[in-house]
């Protein structure tokens, strides 16, 4: 797609399922948000053109009012369909999260003076080989997005896929709260660490509940494991109960 790539600039995307993202570090170590017009946030949506067409961003948004049958806002919720309806024709899934991927590379290769010389492709940890090949795969009977795109020139070592955290974890707090130990989108495998204390005086057992989502209110997340420390010894209400440690894997049971 683009010419001479720009050795010291690193390209970093996380394509959302609303939204993508993209950070691009430059020689000097600065790292800078990409913009899409004005804005970092680039709509992960893609519209199908009658002439065949894909557009993306603004462009794809305004198509998107006038014949709503083209549009498909959630190109990543689609992964394992193969292909998805739009404007009276079958589109490769691939090929719309090419498209996306294709604007940033194309923004990328604008400000870094060529395409950047690696590229990191976030993806949810619970994807297996089958949709992490629809991102990267250039060898399958459809080149992978990425080689679409043009992110990659025939050498995979270019481009890193890693595993990140789909959803924030929590600890629940008492009242209901919620104490967040691991960021949404956040690279794994990874640890966190917090020092919590007894809410009562003379509390001997603590139980902990580990949750997954993005919500305040521990009810309105998702409850992944219980976990029940006892023996404290009797101490006065605020002397800390136990150091929680929270780590996130590849193999977790994400989703």
């Amino acid at each position: 797609m683009l010419g001479v790539r720009s050795a010291g600039y690193q390209l970093g995307i996380d394509f959302g399922t609303s939204n993508t993202v993209a950070m691009l570090a430059g020689p000097d170590g600065r790292v800078r948000p990409l913009l899409f017009g004005v804005s970092p946030l680039l709509s992960s949506g893609v519209f199908a053109a009658v002439d065949g067409g894909l557009l993306t961003g603004v462009n794809g948004e305004h198509a998107a009012v006038s014949a709503p049958a083209g549009w498909e806002p959630n190109p990543k919720q689609c992964v394992d369909h193969g292909t998805v309806w739009l404007a009276e024709r079958s589109v490769p899934v691939v090929d719309l999260i090419a498209a996306v991927l294709r604007t940033v590379a194309g923004e990328a290769a604008r400000v870094a003076g060529g395409p950047p010389g690696a590229v990191v492709l976030t993806h949810p940890s619970a994807w297996g080989n089958v949709r992490c090949g629809i991102l990267l795969d250039p060898s399958s009977a459809v080149a992978g997005a990425a080689v679409q795109a043009g992110l990659l020139t025939g050498k995979v070592l270019d481009l890193l896929l890693l595993d990140v955290a789909p959803m924030s974890l929590s600890v629940e707090t008492a009242g209901g709260g919620t104490q967040r130990l691991i960021e949404r989108n956040t690279t794994i495998p990874t640890l966190r660490r917090h020092l919590f204390t007894t809410g009562a005086a003379g509390q001997s057992a603590v139980r902990v509940r580990v949750l997954e989502g993005e919500h305040a209110a521990a009810a309105d997340n998702r409850r992944l494991l219980t976990i029940d420390i006892t023996g404290i010894p009797p101490a006065p209400a605020g002397c800390p109960a136990s150091r929680s440690s929270s780590t996130s894997t590849p193999t977790a049971s994400c989703s």
